[in-house]
């Protein structure tokens, strides 16, 4: 599966945010997306998941296999966008796995296996009757992450996965984020905290002046001189 974005113009209401001349993301693939707030970062990967229209140009899902009739949106649980404050459903932890079950093509039997691993991954193993609402910021975080391990997409976007995040909960995001990586997931993950981000990712990208650029972003550069100067 390859997502392709080509002679893209992202923005709203008719005010231009940013131009991608051409992107693509593959299974396996890992971009470490860089970019000043307001730069378009979030407009970009909801324009790649489908959940926002580009002003011009188009994003294609190039897939091996025909799409059913009955999928409208063949997209619908192989490409998932995790946003920066994730929704969470009503009721409890695992509700909300339940949820994302329905979205993955699997046997009915390996279930109560999946949801099992996906909460150790993200240390919440055994909370799985707390109520979704009672949980803390990081722990909201990790719990999305959780539902999106139960999909097991094969192509993931995340939108600053470690913002606001205590160091404990950031490893465990990294964690699991690593493991669907080695799941063969393609990914692309937006952070204004390279460290730890920038070790996963195979490319590095950045927006600057209104354009998508290869290659770190002088900000990443900075970051990587400063940890090597001070060890």
């Amino acid at each position: 599966m390859k997502l392709i974005a080509s002679d893209l113009q992202v923005g709203y209401q008719q005010t231009l945010l940013l131009n991608v001349d051409h992107l693509s993301l593959a299974e396996g693939d890992s971009i470490h997306l860089q970019g000043a707030n307001g730069s378009g970062k979030t407009s970009l990967l909801k324009c790649l998941a489908g959940l926002q229209k580009p002003l011009t140009g188009q994003v294609q899902l190039q897939t091996d296999w025909p799409t059913p009739w009955y999928r409208r949106n063949p997209s619908l649980g192989q490409v998932v966008y995790l946003h920066q404050s994730p929704y969470l459903f009503e009721g409890n932890v695992r509700d909300n796995l339940q949820f994302a079950w329905r979205l993955r093509q699997a046997q009915p039997h390996t279930r109560e296996q999946a949801f099992t691993q996906a909460l150790d991954l993200v240390g919440l193993g055994g909370r799985e009757l707390e109520s979704a609402n009672s949980l803390s910021g990081g722990e909201r975080k990790r719990l999305a992450l959780a539902r999106l391990w139960v999909v097991q997409p094969r192509l993931m976007l995340l939108d600053e996965p470690l913002a606001n995040l205590d160091t404990h909960s950031q490893r465990l995001i990294l964690q699991a984020v690593a493991q669907l990586q080695a799941n063969g997931c393609g990914m692309i993950i937006t952070s204004h905290q390279p460290q730890g981000v920038s070790e996963l990712c195979q490319s590095h990208w950045h927006i600057d002046n209104r354009e998508l650029r290869r290659g770190d972003s002088p900000t990443a550069k900075v970051h990587s001189l400063g940890k090597n100067y001070y060890g």
